[in-house]
């Protein structure tokens, strides 16, 4: 190692002294590549999501959604995007003839039986929160 890199960070104890630290050798080489994994899978999603526009939904303020699987690859972009926003189109149609979303709580779909370009990037954990009082831009989010 050359010595010139060393250290990473000059860090200060509370008593004045400095202490040099190897940034490299803090890092859990698992959890790192779990972690960009899980980066990659987020920023496909995002990717794919693109521009939401202002909110059309009658019921819905903001979807929490649980990313798991494998990136979007950049061929199914369009069909993630599209099969999204209808599965919003449906949940927003149904919220007012389903007695156990009307909680203030929302919606919850935890069971997902259509296996879709869409689902299969996403744990079967949906969350759905109720129309806020004020009408604005909805939210997806990870």
């Amino acid at each position: 190692m050359d010595e010139k890199e060393f250290p990473d960070v000059t860090c200060k104890t509370e008593s004045g002294r400095r202490v040099g630290v190897e940034m490299g050798e803090w890092l859990n080489e698992d959890q790192t590549r779990v972690r960009k994994g899980m980066e990659r899978l987020e920023q496909s999603i995002l990717d794919a999501i693109g521009e939401q526009g202002e909110n059309q939904t009658y019921n819905i303020c903001a979807i929490f959604l649980s990313p798991a699987g494998k990136p979007i690859k950049p061929a199914d972009k369009e069909l993630f995007r599209s099969q999204l926003f209808d599965y919003i189109d449906e949940v927003d149609r149904r919220w007012p003839n389903e007695k156990y979303w009307q909680g203030r709580n929302g919606y919850r779909a935890s069971t997902v039986k259509v296996r879709t370009c869409f689902h299969k990037s996403l744990l079967s954990d949906h969350s759905w929160l109720p129309e806020c009082k004020e009408r604005s831009s909805a939210t997806i989010s990870e």
